[in-house]
């Protein structure tokens, strides 16, 4: 286990004073990398590279996918091996394939590929005992964003499966496997790479503005990623895109790395500018810097997502376990484990939105649950016990934001179970044991 290190409440306080100034900073700089204050750890919205190296085209509109789910047409089975043939590149079976092909794909070690507005494709790979089947090498995809360097690239295209590969990114390409309005499914996949300080980027990622549909991302091991381990976002590069692109994150292991003082934000699931995202059942951790950051690093960061749901995630070991911020619609977290991170549950939300938290274990981290400005959050049947701090809410953009917990636990925590100022707790059926109002704090008791 990491040693953490563990903040006063002076400490927090004087974080605060910095909170104002970052957030008119983070409203105005939506597509760029914001330095944070040293005081205070803001989650960054950020996923871009360098701004001067992804430019969003307004000229480039290539062909609109398909806005929902069709049936397939039954096709062939084409073979890539890089010894035998037929074909000996992925990129050679791509191109010569029809809508319904499957593409198999033998042992080897391939150059990466892309697909562009193609339609129900899957891509497979066919590895056997000791022989896997490698992709590596980048391709420059043409998208809404402008061009994107990537392992594997879809663009504009409906119902394209990539599963079985070993995918491994060029150390400073900013994506390995990406997925541009289309729609798909990305599974079994091990995801590595791209951890240069020079360009880091992200594992899996799904960008999307015109709703095209649903990208699925299941039972993939991503690890060694620079930025984000699986990345959701709509952002058109002038405004968020409500709903633009959705994703299915289940069953995937994600496992951040330490950079110790490369100052960098990493989390490994990150929903943001629009994006929506259904997260269940994922094992997601080490997304730290022991050396300290200019950002948070989170195991699920929600920055202006459109809609949030999560389930049965095991998040252990990060900075931040789940952080919820600038989100105006509404999040579900449902029983989500949150244990030996840093901060448990972090929300810092000045929109007025619904964000609910049922079931929760969330234990063993420094604060169990860290409150700036959100109003209207509700707790039911959560345990926030054996913390060294069980909860901990303030406000100073908004006017004394209220929360609620209903049949919850705050017990067993090591110097206080609940500390707040300037926020009213409702408690229904809710047990604690220790209790200290900071100034202006209300609670209320039923």
């Amino acid at each position: 286990m990491r040693k953490k290190k563990f903040f006063s409440h002076a400490t927090l306080i004087i974080m605060a004073t910095f909170f104002l100034i970052g957030s008119f900073l983070l409203l105005g700089s939506f597509a760029q990398e914001i330095k944070k204050p040293q005081e205070r750890p803001l989650s960054s919205p950020v996923i871009d590279t360098e701004k001067d190296n992804v430019v969003a085209s307004v000229s480039f509109r290539a062909p609109i996918a398909d806005t929902s789910k069709k049936i397939c047409p039954r096709g062939r089975k084409l073979v890539v091996d890089a010894v035998k043939g037929p074909f000996i590149t992925i990129q050679y079976a791509i191109n010569a394939a029809s809508d319904g092909d499957t593409i198999e794909v033998m042992p080897g070690t391939y150059p990466g590929f892309q697909v562009l507005s193609r339609r129900c494709l899957k891509i497979r790979a066919k590895p056997k005992k000791s022989q896997n089947v490698i992709v590596n090498g980048s391709v420059t995809v043409p998208t809404y964003r402008g061009p994107y360097k990537t392992t594997i690239g879809v663009v504009d295209s409906t119902e394209i499966e990539i599963s079985n590969f070993i995918v491994t990114a060029g150390i400073t390409d900013p994506l390995t496997i990406a997925y541009f309005n289309s729609t798909g499914k990305v599974e079994h996949n091990s995801v590595s790479g791209n951890t240069g300080n020079a360009n880091p980027g992200n594992g899996i990622a799904a960008f999307g503005i015109i709703s095209p549909g649903t990208v699925e991302i299941e039972h993939n091991y991503i690890y060694d990623y620079g930025k984000i381990g699986i990345l959701v976002n709509s952002w058109n590069g002038d405004i968020s895109v409500p709903g633009g692109i959705h994703a299915e994150i289940k069953h995937n292991t994600i496992v951040g790395t330490d950079f110790a003082d490369l100052y960098r934000v990493q989390d490994g699931i990150q929903v943001t500018y629009g994006g929506s995202a259904d997260i269940e059942d994922n094992n997601i951790s080490g997304n730290f810097q022991t050396g300290g950051s200019y950002w948070t690093c989170d195991g699920i960061m929600a920055y202006d997502a459109h809609q949030v749901r999560t389930k049965e995630n095991k998040i252990y070991n990060n900075q931040m376990g789940i952080a919820i911020q600038y989100y105006g619609y509404d999040a579900k977290l449902d029983h989500d484990d949150l244990e030996d991170n840093e901060w448990g549950l972090y929300t810092w939300n000045w929109v007025q939105s619904t964000i609910e938290v049922r079931h929760a274990k969330i234990k063993g981290n420094e604060y169990g649950w860290v409150n700036w400005d959100t109003n209207g959050i509700v707790f039911g049947h959560c345990d926030l016990e054996k913390n060294m701090f069980g909860l901990w809410a303030s406000a100073y953009l908004t006017t004394n934001p209220t929360a609620y917990f209903n049949y919850c636990k705050i017990t067993k925590n090591t110097d206080t179970d609940v500390t707040h100022g300037s926020n009213t707790l409702i408690f229904f059926k809710t047990k604690y044991d220790t209790y200290i109002n900071l100034g202006g704090g209300i609670l209320i008791e039923n």
